[in-house]
């Protein structure tokens, strides 16, 4: 007969589990298999115009002079703009407001966008660029960290009020104890350096948006972002509108690993400022070499690792310094930092660690949300260094690590109590077995050919996940049954990707206890969805899959309820066989019946 009520709540095993955990296909499987998702690229809309923004070509320079006339006298112009046509010239950023929708006074890297053409078609947008007159000052340009803060570096951050030096962004710490004291006293000690370059996200889908004026002098922008929300708030603000005259649909996103939560809001204002001054729709969407110039990047950084330990492999001490490389602006850089920091010791426990980030400002293309954000730079720093610890010792790189990794009842640096599961030590045990890793570091290490050799590598990780640890974190979704008795189901999260929208489907259909069909997953869109915050740091199904939860068991208990009337029993005598609910003698009430008694209540 099935689980009661109270059984599949407070049970929960995968197990008893109906969808969660078991095969299930992609709700956008069939479209994007099929070909027929529509991506920003493939809209087409009525006197759609084509937009396309100049871009700088030096690293560093005061623009002299810029004239957007000559553009409109290209054959199939329409518009020309320029950050004088954005409300205090189109500044924004969070949580620096250091850049613009389009480049106010100076560029500071390569790629930057100095204005911005919208016309007929793709080829007299390019024309038009190619037509403005830019005048650029070259300014003497900064490319290496290391001389930044230098009292005769280039400025290329802003001015500072406090007296800093205009190219420091932010700096995080970590302070336990006394690492330099306890680094002197340790018997083996490791002293390395290391750096990453930049990285480029290379999703397929480039960047775009589609803006299209509406009758009340508002804007719909539909656009490949993470967060519609923050691009909501973006766009009102340097349009000069009310938030309710802006609204922003995110359709299929081709990709993202974090690239597209900074830059897109700058391709989304572009085409809406175009489509206001032309009345047009208009579409701005990238080549991939204009990606390439133009995005962010995860950041650069160069770090300086000291461990200590003693000769039975105890480990004592940790000393990370690091110099991130925010690039032309800061973008999710202080974030990153701060992620950094948290991680750059790794998984290990000490008695004592010192970390500094730093952030700071240069020429190179700036840098923002990638992947991990923070913790991949600085989780190749710490475990090359534990891995040359673990070589000057004489011992095997999963001893050593199984020996000083943090278990339960530990307490990190940071002064968390880890007070519930920590599975790297199984984990670890689990890759030795798995491996075969004795047997082949024996092997391996009899190898003689100096042109081809095997190896075998292990490292550890730990990843904070959703945004906690910042404060309070949140997210919101909404659940609806239709008159036809399909559901449907919303969030302020998207989905770039990952597949969110199924496992919300699935967490919906769970919860109801109804076939995961019946729910259709809206995407993001501000007038439908929950402001919920940025789709960053692993959170979509933590906060998005538990507030799709809650939302859902609080119609479950709606639905419960009038089918226990419907049943003339109570709801905890209640069982479900597939979707209809079977009441203590074996009578059923079908669940579109519980839905059209509870829907005839909220009348009521």
């Amino acid at each position: 007969m099935g689980l009661t009520i109270q059984e599949i709540t407070e049970k929960g095993s995968m197990s008893e589990l109906k969808y969660i955990g078991k095969p299930a296909r992609r709700v956008d499987a069939l479209e994007k298999v099929l070909g027929t998702a529509k991506y920003v690229a493939d809209y087409r809309l009525p006197e759609m115009l084509y937009a396309r923004a100049l871009r700088s070509d030096v690293p560093h320079a005061r623009i002299v002079r810029l004239g957007v006339t000559p553009a409109l006298e290209v054959p199939g112009v329409q518009a020309a703009i320029t950050s004088d046509d954005f409300f205090e010239h189109g500044r924004f950023g969070f949580p620096v407001s250091d850049q613009y929708m389009l480049a106010h006074e100076k560029v500071r890297y390569v790629g930057e966008a100095i204005a911005a053409v919208a016309a007929d078609t793709p080829e007299a947008a390019l024309a038009g660029t190619k037509a403005i007159i830019c005048e650029l000052e070259p300014l003497l340009a900064l490319f290496d960290v290391d001389k930044a803060l230098e009292p005769d570096a280039p400025q290329v951050g802003p001015d500072r009020p406090d007296g800093e030096h205009p190219n420091y962004l932010e700096h995080h710490y970590v302070r336990h104890g006394d690492s330099l004291s306890a680094l002197a006293e340790c018997p083996v000690v490791v002293d390395q350096r290391y750096s990453v370059s930049p990285q480029e996200q290379a999703y397929l889908e480039t960047e775009g948006a589609l803006a299209v004026p509406t009758a009340e002098g508002g804007v719909t922008v539909y656009a490949s972002n993470q967060s519609p929300f923050i691009n909501q708030g973006n766009l009102a603000k340097v349009l000069n509108l009310p938030l309710e005259r802006v609204r922003v649909i995110q359709p299929p996103v081709g990709g993202s690993f974090g690239g597209k939560d900074d830059l897109n809001y700058q391709s989304s204002a572009q085409a809406a400022a175009l489509a206001l001054k032309t009345g047009r729709p208009v579409r701005m969407t990238f080549t991939r070499e204009e990606s390439m110039i133009a995005s962010y990047k995860r950041d650069g950084m160069r770090m300086h690792v000291r461990l200590g330990a003693d000769r039975d492999g105890a480990l004592r001490a940790c000393k990370f310094d690091g110099t991130l490389d925010s690039g032309a602006y800061a973008s999710q850089s202080p974030f990153t930092a701060w992620r950094a920091s948290i991680h750059a010791m790794g998984a290990y426990r000490y008695d004592a660690c010192d970390v500094d980030i730093t952030c700071v400002y240069t020429n190179n293309g700036y840098a923002g949300a990638m992947r991990g954000f923070g913790n991949i730079e600085a989780c190749l720093a710490v475990e090359q260094a534990i891995d040359e610890m673990a070589e000057a010792l004489g011992m095997d790189p999963i001893d050593f690590r199984l020996k000083n990794c943090l278990r339960v009842g530990d307490e990190t640096p940071h002064g968390q109590t880890l007070d519930e599961s920590v599975g790297l030590a199984e984990c670890l045990e689990a890759v030795r077995e798995m491996s075969d890793w004795d047997q082949k570091r024996v092997e391996y290490a009899q190898q003689t050919s100096t042109e081809k050799r095997r190896g075998i590598g292990v490292t550890g990780f730990f990843h904070g996940t959703s945004l906690g640890a910042e404060g309070a974190d949140y997210a919101g979704s909404t659940i609806e049954v239709e008159d036809d008795y399909s559901i449907t189901l919303t969030s302020g999260l998207t989905d770039y990707g990952t597949g969110s929208r199924t496992v919300y489907t699935l967490i919906a259909a769970e919860e109801l206890r109804v076939h995961p069909e019946r729910v259709q997953m809206l995407r993001p869109d501000t007038d439908t969805a929950l402001e919920s915050g940025p789709t960053v740091a692993s959170r979509a199904t933590m906060l998005g899959g538990n507030a799709v939860r809650t939302a859902t068991r609080n119609l479950v208990q709606m639905l419960d309820a009038a089918a226990a009337n419907l049943l003339a029993c109570d709801t905890a005598q209640l069982r479900r066989d597939d979707e209809d609910y079977v009441g203590p003698s074996g009578e059923t009430a079908a669940w579109e019946a519980a839905a059209w008694e509870a829907a005839a209540w909220e009348a009521w």
